[in-house]
């Protein structure tokens, strides 16, 4: 095996051992996901404390909070207009804490606070524990439709750490480069 042959295997080995990127799609419900009355969509992802999390919803992915109109995209009840908002703001809803437009998109880390996605969230987060998503209403009963959120997690930003025997396997390569050159 030649020198380059060598230097781009160890090269490759490094980096994808140092990489461990996870992306999915889950379905959101408004009535079954509800923060009163019903469970948070679990989306099988564990977050740990420096992660990159970056979820994103469509604009024109509607639920509703009951009738016409309380329609709503992940962003909530919030009065913009438009295919998936309503005219008029429909106010703010307080559950342990936490204060967000009816109808938002949230998130919960383990048994930590609520926070808010809407339909675009990228941060790096500072808790650990099971990702669960809901919808944030104060009666379960009258909520109708979903919507789809794509998640990204990408662990520890910027603090990746690479597995011992990914390091044990590059030096490897870099011996057996230095022992090649010697003979």
């Amino acid at each position: 095996m030649n020198l380059v042959k060598m230097t781009v295997i160890g090269f490759f080995m490094f980096f994808v051992g140092a990489m461990g990127a996870h992306a999915t799609t889950i379905d959101v419900y408004a009535a079954g996901n509800s923060s009163t009355g019903g469970a948070g969509a679990v989306t099988g992802i564990n977050i740990g404390i420096g992660d990159h999390l970056v979820m994103i919803t469509d604009v024109n992915d509607c639920w509703s909070a009951g009738s016409s109109p309380r329609v709503s995209n992940a962003d909530g009840l919030i009065g913009t207009g438009g295919t998936c908002q309503p005219t008029a703001l429909f106010g703010n809803y307080t559950q342990a804490g936490v204060t967000a437009p009816y109808g938002t998109l949230m998130g919960k880390i383990g048994s930590g606070a609520f926070f808010v996605v809407g339909t675009f969230f990228d941060q790096i987060m500072t808790e650990a524990g099971a990702l669960a998503l809901y919808y944030w209403d104060a009666n379960s009963g009258d909520n109708s439709g979903f919507v789809t959120v794509s998640i990204n997690l990408n662990p520890n930003t910027g603090q990746n750490i690479p597995e011992p025997g990914i390091l044990g396997l590059l030096g490897l390569g870099l011996g057996l480069l230095l022992f090649r050159r010697r003979i």
